[in-house]
């Protein structure tokens, strides 16, 4: 019989190929296991075969949901499972703390965009159920002041990145772009979010725009979504919603990382720009002013087309504060890494805060 603490971990989604940041927390799952008896739950997906023991769930009508995961937790509460952490979707968290102490991830600007009044309810009955544990201090603090919540029962665990996984591609830059059919001289600003005006892609045309008088430069964007027909110019290389685990090639390939977002939390995007060392310019939102280096900082602006035009211009032509900032990134993400995040993750599970 295992002597690992009994952990059930819910995920709203598992996809082999999956184009989000959850594909960061299979990562996370499979060196957590070496500390946790770990049952994953999957809301919807595959059947994720490399993170056994897991249960995908059957049924997509809500109320049917609700039953069925009330059910299993009960059976998994039988088993001997007590402790129990929802990644992002909610009932989980509403439904976890009738079997034992419940942990709730969520790290959104969330008071930005206007719920259903049902959705809204249920949203706030989750973050009061369950432990809340957000990306940085700074959203817990707004999590604090926007939902009125009790301080005591707030706690940070940053994202992660997987650095051996980035790592792999550092040297491989010519390889990238030859897969990508990127010339070899080309200056290449990267986007790589959900096509939204929430995640700036209505910024994309603009600043493309500034750029249109130099034919070395490229905006290569990567992603789905409502904004994505509207997106064309002669500059713009759009390749769709690519796979997660593709992105290092993306990244390697690439000599600027953009974001200007509307809304953002703790983006592992930028992780994962910082791990392969893409300079960054990007919307001052959320917590991302909280997890870049100093040296990153006077990249990160209110949203700005001719602002981000003159920073991204500035690195595209100033060498030594490329490198400056692409070695500061470099050494900052370390801090980011899935083996300091399990470190919190581990103290925070076995301190039994609730």
């Amino acid at each position: 019989m295992s002597s690992k603490q009994k952990l059930v971990y819910i995920l709203p989604e598992y996809q082999t190929r999956v184009g989000t940041h959850l594909y960061h927390n299979y990562e996370f799952l499979e060196v957590a296991k070496k500390f946790f008896d770990i049952f994953v739950i999957v809301e919807k997906g595959e059947q994720p075969k490399n993170l056994a023991p897991a249960y995908r769930m059957i049924f997509r009508f809500m109320p049917l949901r609700v039953i069925e995961l009330f059910f299993v937790l009960f059976l998994l509460r039988m088993r001997g499972y007590r402790t129990f952490w929802t990644h992002y979707s909610f009932f989980g968290a509403i439904i976890a703390p009738f079997f034992g102490s419940s942990y709730y991830w969520n790290c959104g600007m969330t008071w930005l965009y206007t719920r259903g009044r049902i959705e809204e309810y249920f949203f706030r009955l989750a973050l009061r159920r369950s432990i809340l544990v957000t990306g940085t201090e700074g959203m817990k603090k707004e999590y604090i002041k926007r939902y009125n919540l009790n301080p005591q029962r707030i706690f940070v665990l940053p994202n992660w990145i997987n650095l051996r996984r980035f790592a792999e591609w550092r040297a491989l830059r010519q390889e990238a772009r030859k897969r990508l059919d990127i010339e070899p001289d080309a200056k290449v600003v990267l986007f790589v979010h959900h096509l939204s005006k929430r995640k700036g892609a209505d910024m994309i045309m603009p600043v493309a725009a500034g750029f249109e008088n130099d034919a070395k430069v490229i905006f290569l964007v990567a992603g789905s979504g409502p904004l994505a027909g509207s997106i064309s110019k002669k500059n713009i290389k759009l390749v769709g919603e690519i796979p997660q685990y593709d992105v290092p090639m993306y990244m390697v390939a690439a000599d600027i990382f953009f974001m200007p977002s509307e809304e953002e939390g703790f983006p592992h995007v930028l992780l994962e720009a910082m791990a392969m060392g893409v300079p960054i310019v990007a919307s001052d939102v959320g917590g991302v002013l909280e997890i870049i280096p100093p040296e990153v900082r006077e990249y990160v602006i209110e949203r700005n087309t001719e602002k981000f035009v003159s920073l991204i211009q500035k690195l595209l032509t100033d060498q030594k504060a490329w490198e400056n900032i692409s070695r500061a990134e470099q050494q900052w993400v370390v801090k980011y890494s899935i083996e300091e995040a399990i470190k919190i993750f581990k103290n925070l599970i076995e301190a039994k805060k609730i």
